[in-house]
């Protein structure tokens, strides 16, 4: 299925609270559904993906940017698995951006500490010490 038609399934039941593409977003996400961009992973200093490789990944980042209170609490569904080193990247910068505080900063650190040591996401580990050194970072101002 094409993407347009993908955004037009979801549109049709979005979430209450948020506007329609928020709400397609949000569902989106939730269906664990996935297309790739072709492209790399890019966490920027400020928490923000300049090059994202999947829509899900995008998705989220456009979620963070225009209510970031829905993608506070989706950041955090994803914290629960672990499918997605980049996910978990992108999750852990968005908490680190909504809360400041020493509890949240306490939860971070476990976090990243349990990305870094998760053995099917150890391939990765230059670009995971980049991820987590851009979270830690924001989490600590």
């Amino acid at each position: 299925m094409m993407i347009a038609g993908i955004l037009m399934e979801i549109r049709q039941n979005p979430p209450p609270r948020l506007t329609n593409d928020e709400g397609a977003v949000v569902v989106y996400l939730r269906s664990g559904r996935d297309v790739s961009t072709g492209r790399g992973f890019k966490l920027e200093p400020d928490g923000t993906v300049s090059e994202a490789p999947t829509l899900r990944i995008k998705l989220l980042n456009d979620l963070a940017k225009t209510n970031l209170p829905a993608a506070v609490g989706f950041a955090r569904e994803i914290l629960q698995e672990k499918k997605s080193a980049d996910e978990w990247a992108l999750s852990l910068a968005i908490l680190a951006r909504s809360d400041t505080s020493a509890t949240n900063r306490e939860y971070l650190h476990a976090k990243a500490e349990e990305m870094a040591l998760y053995t099917p996401w150890k391939p990765q580990s230059v670009t995971m010490q980049s991820r987590l050194a851009s979270v830690l970072g924001l989490a600590a101002h």
